[in-house]
């Protein structure tokens, strides 16, 4: 969904200083932050990966529609979007890759296999390796 929002007084006040302070990275990641924090404290979406498959099947099937492609079972469907949440984690940094691969269900191989089937580029380097090394 993209939205342009006009912010003016506090609410205006407020996402400057998140992101003065270090809080956020821009304005938008600061309403992100909000949007979560809205959802923690109200429980809004109870179970949000449930939510997102959901949504990921909804994609697909509009996606299958129009392609006339088998459509994803539930199982796969799910299987998709952990792998591909997965991947998203890894590529920022957020988690290594043994914890990656056991949410995206599968072995280290198998993912390391899968992220750059998916354009992954690693950012190590043989000289970190030599430097491992040492």
């Amino acid at each position: 969904m993209r939205t342009t929002l006009r912010f003016v007084g506090l609410p205006e006040m407020i996402l400057e200083k998140a992101v003065d302070v270090g809080l956020a990275r821009s304005k938008t990641d600061a309403l992100r932050m909000g949007i979560f924090a809205l959802n923690k404290e109200y429980n809004l979406v109870k179970d949000v990966e449930l939510a997102m498959v959901a949504r990921k099947l909804e994609e697909e099937e509009l996606g299958m529609k129009s392609s006339r492609k088998k459509y994803l079972s539930e199982k796969q469907a799910l299987a998709k979007y952990r792998k591909e949440k997965a991947l998203k984690k890894y590529s920022g940094g957020k988690i290594s890759i043994s914890e990656v691969a056991d949410k995206a269900g599968m072995n280290i191989r198998e993912f390391e296999t899968y992220a750059v089937q998916h354009g992954f580029k690693s950012s190590y380097s043989i000289e970190d390796l030599e430097s491992e090394l040492k």
